[in-house]
């Protein structure tokens, strides 16, 4: 069994490992990418539309472990989309 205290600092060793933040912003249909120290947006993935790399009504976002970013869209789209992030 984990403790409260262990799993939190693991979590926090984590975050700092990750070097982005990704926002879903539904309202203009795109992920908004900021650098994580200066909260400086560095870039932004996505339009309104049905395609890939399109968003209608997106409303949640996760990361996994390898990087790969994942959205869901709960209005029209109805679907869940995943993106590689690449740094270039």
């Amino acid at each position: 069994m984990i403790r409260a205290q262990e799993e939190l600092a693991f979590i926090e060793a984590e975050f700092k490992r990750v070097p982005f933040l990704y926002i879903a912003d539904g309202v203009n249909d795109k992920i908004w990418i900021l650098e994580r120290k200066s909260l400086a947006v560095v870039g932004a993935i996505g339009q309104m539309g049905r395609q890939a790399g399109q968003f209608r009504g997106i409303n949640s976002i996760s990361v996994d472990s390898a990087g790969n970013l994942y959205t869901a869209e709960a209005n029209d789209g109805k679907r869940i989309q995943r993106f590689n992030v690449v740094k270039e």
